[in-house]
């Protein structure tokens, strides 16, 4: 036995060096294959444009010690002669049209580290004189005139310029003439320039025949009613594109393509002034059902189960079947309670058509099933709720759409050591929406604004009446490469209308039904507090308030790769009273060494996020502020992690 324990030693040890001689020559092997890392970016002769502001227009990089998983390899003379094109570039847009590389020299420091030596002779800097447009006469030369953005006086830029060509063509192919041709010729003295736009008109162009290619599973008439392009009209490049986005909106189609087709005409001795283009409508179709399963875990302590099933296009009409379920339970149950009882859980069911009564009305017929525990310990109830509805939205224009509902709610509240009470609610809303936001899941400029109304009881019926609105407008502003500058106001006030069942002299807050109040704190309203956490208190949880004021800054960045960086600043709170709301009491949140659940909560932090294709995984750190806040609650911060974006 003995013997047999040497000999399996040894053999053990001979494999473990020979392991190790194999990781440290393939770690060589590695080492000597690996490209030199750049160590400085030398820019001599930048004296109009900074130094700095060069090397941030290259690919490769120099060594910094704030970003130490920066990639500064250098990767060969390929990328550095395309790095001098957009160094090039950028001089002429900043209106150095006359600037030039004299030199670029690589110097190797040693077998692992080079420099980069760029020799810059910036020349002129020039302006513009004057712009003018060569061409259409008439209405369409003072329409097309209002396209030009270069002004006499501003720095000759080439982006401008190619901006100003593409408005002028836009505008042509909007006024019917999609053959336009466009031309750009820039005369240049001392430092001094006069720009002329040549402008061919060319014949108007109306639409022939449409024709739709590659339908497999969907009927053609349920394509062709999305087209916003008609036989015989003037063929406009921006009704082209809506009728693509309308067709990508159905959720039906993989690709939507629109090739034109001039008919051929004998030559004339003058142009012609009307031509016809025929389209081909191309798509490809992409499978109609879909179903997934999820399991996650969120910061207030929550583990979620979920699952969906969906199938978009019954009987080739673009009619929409779908059903959705998710449970979640609590870790902040004792553990031999925390899985026999569900926090929450959701069946939904969808049933949808893209028209109504034969009018481009998107709509949806829902049916919702649901159970939520309001708190653990507090005297609240809990939530039995079955409800129908009907939803339908209307595109007022490209970036504005109204929204309607009419639901039928019925609930059930029932918990120990309280009564328990059912009510049916009847209500009616109406939303209006603005969204010019670059990317819904991750925005980095444009803004998005929403109001909405709802009226409960009344004409409608039912047993609780009340009216509810709410207003949000949020804004996202680059300031700089990989900067984003991000703010959002929201605010929300729900006012009962008679007693609502409840007896004499009840409050406002008792007579409102717990799931159409306001919370506040979470990774989306108040980081730093717990969910729900903020508001009107009782025995061991919050209550919800009448009226909430959340307000929202944060400053984004990109660190490294698809991780990025958040510093934000939060503040809110809900009241069971509007008339509590002051400026006061937002001002003495941050200020009050006692707590009072009157003052709004302030909190500041920072976070980390992690870019993926459903939008940015979230880790956010939420500092309270005020010490009246911090002993209240016997935490200073909170953690929340999540996905997608705060607002």
């Amino acid at each position: 036995m003995n013997c047999r324990a040497r000999v399996s030693g040894r053999i053990s040890r001979t494999l473990a060096v020979g392991l190790f001689l194999l990781a440290v020559g393939a770690a060589t092997s590695a080492a000597q294959t690996e490209p030199p890392r750049v160590r400085r970016i030398f820019v001599q002769g930048a004296e109009q444009i900074s130094p700095s502001k060069v090397r941030r227009e290259m690919r490769l990089r120099q060594k910094v010690w704030w970003k130490p998983f920066q990639k500064n390899y250098f990767y060969g003379p390929d990328h550095l002669e395309s790095d001098l094109a957009r160094v090039l570039t950028l001089y002429h847009n900043e209106g150095f049209i006359f600037a030039r590389i004299d030199e670029a020299t690589v110097r190797y420091r040693s077998r692992d580290w080079v420099d980069i030596e760029i020799q810059v002779t910036e020349g002129a800097h020039v302006y513009v004189a004057g712009a003018e447009l060569v061409g259409p006469g008439g209405e369409d030369a003072a329409r097309l005139r209002e396209k030009i953005k270069v002004r006499p006086g501003e720095p000759l830029m080439e982006h401008q310029l190619a901006r100003d060509e593409n408005r002028l063509l836009e505008a042509c192919h909007e006024m019917g003439h999609a053959l336009a041709e466009m031309t750009r010729e820039t005369r240049v003295r001392e430092d001094s320039a006069r720009v002329r736009y040549h402008v061919t008109m060319g014949p108007l162009v109306r639409l022939g025949e449409i024709e739709i290619a590659g339908l497999t599973r969907t009927r053609e008439p349920i394509v062709r009613r999305e087209l916003v392009l008609k036989t015989g009209e003037i063929f406009r490049i921006s009704r082209a594109a809506r009728t693509q986005e309308r067709l990508y909106d159905l959720g039906l189609f993989r690709s939507v393509r629109i090739e034109p087709t001039y008919q051929e005409r004998r030559r004339l001795t003058e142009p012609p002034r009307e031509v016809e283009v025929d389209l081909t409508l191309d798509v490809v179709e992409r499978p109609p059902g879909s179903y997934g399963f999820g399991l996650g875990y969120t910061s207030n302590d929550r583990i979620r189960l979920s699952g969906d099933w969906q199938y978009n296009n019954l009987g080739g009409l673009a009619r929409l079947l779908r059903a959705q379920a998710d449970i979640s339970y609590s870790f902040r149950d004792p553990p031999d309670q925390r899985f026999r009882q569900p926090e929450e859980w959701n069946l939904i069911f969808i049933y949808g058509a893209p028209w109504l009564l034969n009018t481009p009305t998107r709509w949806q017929l829902r049916s919702r099933y649901s159970f939520k525990r309001w708190s653990l310990t507090a005297p609240t109830p809990d939530e039995y709720i079955f409800e129908i509805g009907m939803f339908a939205g209307w595109e007022l224009s490209r970036y504005l759409r109204l929204i309607g509902s009419l639901e039928n709610r019925w609930t059930k509240e029932d918990s120990t050591g309280i009564d328990s009470k059912a009510y049916v609610t009847r209500r009616i809303s109406v939303s209006l929406l603005e969204d010019r936001r670059d990317f819904i899941l991750d925005p980095h400029k444009g803004h998005f604004a929403q109001f909405k109304s709802e009226h409960a009881g009344g004409l409608l019926g039912g047993q609780v009446s009340f009216v509810r609105w709410t207003a949000s407008y949020s804004r996202y502003v680059p300031v700089g490469e990989g900067f984003t500058w991000a703010y959002r106001l929201r605010g929300g006030y729900v006012h009962p209308i008679g007693d609502n069942g409840q007896p004499p002299g009840t409050s406002r807050l008792d007579r409102i039904p717990y799931d159409d109040r306001f919370f506040a704190g979470g990774a989306t309203t108040v980081r730093g507090y717990a969910e729900r956490s903020l508001g009107p208190q009782t025995e061991g949880g919050t209550t919800g308030g009448t009226t909430s004021l959340l307000l929202n800054i944060e400053l984004r960045f990109l660190l490294f790769w698809k991780f990025g960086g958040a510093i934000f600043y939060d503040a809110g709170n809900v009241w069971a009273d509007i008339r509590d709301l002051s400026w006061a009491h937002w001002i003495e949140g941050w200020t009050r060494s006692t707590y009072s659940e009157l003052d709004a909560a302030h909190t500041l932090g920072f976070g980390v996020r992690f870019a993926t294709p459903v939008g940015p995984v979230r880790l956010d750190y939420g500092r309270k502020m005020g010490r009246g806040a911090r002993d209240h609650y016997k935490r200073d911060s909170e953690l929340h992690f999540s996905l997608g974006q705060a607002f």
